[in-house]
């Protein structure tokens, strides 16, 4: 069993964020969950494997992502979420919020 991260970005601070983690392989239906680490301040990971909230602050939060299939086989991946500001003259400090699977050697 496998899944897929994507990369997103929020536009303002104080906007809600939403995305979704998704199933590459195995049985439907998938439940998601948190299996150690933090998100993000203002960030949560639902059981449907969105991670929604509004970012509250810039940092780095890894954190581990873990997808169960109906069969009961389950994964789990270190993921980062990097919350950055938003370059000087576009505006607002507004943090952007990348979503990506932690390379581990």
């Amino acid at each position: 069993m496998a899944y897929k991260v994507g990369i997103a970005d929020s536009d303002t601070v104080g906007l809600v964020y939403a995305a979704a983690l998704a199933a590459g392989s195995g049985t439907p239906p998938y439940t998601w969950d948190r299996a150690g680490g933090s998100l993000p301040a203002g960030l949560a990971l639902a059981s449907n494997g969105v991670v929604q909230g509004t970012p509250a602050m810039v940092g780095i939060s890894t954190f581990n992502a873990r997808d169960k299939d109906g069969i009961g086989a389950s994964v789990t991946r270190p993921l980062d979420i990097t919350i950055v500001p938003e370059p000087v003259g576009y505006g607002a400090a507004a943090p952007a919020l990348l979503l990506r699977e932690t390379r581990r050697l």
